[in-house]
């Protein structure tokens, strides 16, 4: 809440701390308290510190403008499609794998259970078509962010089955991109 009340000037002298060599924003950059702060405030207090500024055109495709919220929006809504047309690659969760409860290896389908990085944006809860690296290979690979209604699990969790793998992916790095949605979580 504090970081989130800092003037523009406190907000670049934050900034400032880090000895950035450059930086670069989009030329309808807002930031400090209230959104005050704009691109010309900001080119002007780094040029004083000779810090280099790039102030990057907005960038448009098909008629809506490339923003952070906007992607962030798509992928709220489970439109993984449109919002991997707006990023430099498609969109992932990546870590180690987990124990989860082992309800999946019950019904024949072991999965491969992900926790979410606190910073990474939670995608809509359902199911979706990926791609799973994994050993070195990329598999096909079906994900389930979400709770659990069938297990009485509330927790949100990602959870992958993947497609012709028989190995023990416990404690391995794993990288889960997401192709597009399937269908809510169901019973």
């Amino acid at each position: 809440k504090e970081f989130f009340s800092l003037s523009p000037l406190s907000f670049l002298d934050y900034v400032s701390a880090y000895n950035p060599v450059s930086v670069v924003v989009g030329e309808d950059y807002r930031f400090g308290y209230k959104a005050e702060g704009n691109v010309k405030l900001l080119s002007n207090y780094f040029a004083k510190k000779n810090v280099e500024v790039f102030v990057h055109p907005l960038l448009f495709e098909s008629g809506k403008k490339i923003a952070s919220t906007t992607v962030r929006n798509l992928l709220f809504e489970g439109k993984i499609e449109e919002a991997n047309q707006f990023l430099s690659r498609k969109f992932f969760y990546s870590g180690y794998v987990k124990r989860g409860r082992g309800d999946g290896s019950k019904v024949v389908f072991p999965t491969i259970n992900l926790e979410i990085e606190p910073h990474k944006i939670v995608v809509k809860n359902g199911v979706y078509y990926t791609n799973t690296k994994l050993d070195g290979k990329e598999y096909l690979s079906i994900t389930n962010v979400g709770n659990h209604p069938t297990f009485n699990d509330k927790k949100i969790n990602v959870e992958t089955y993947v497609f012709d793998y028989e190995g023990n992916a416990y404690d391995d790095y794993v990288i889960v991109e997401f192709n597009s949605f399937i269908r809510d979580i169901r019973r």
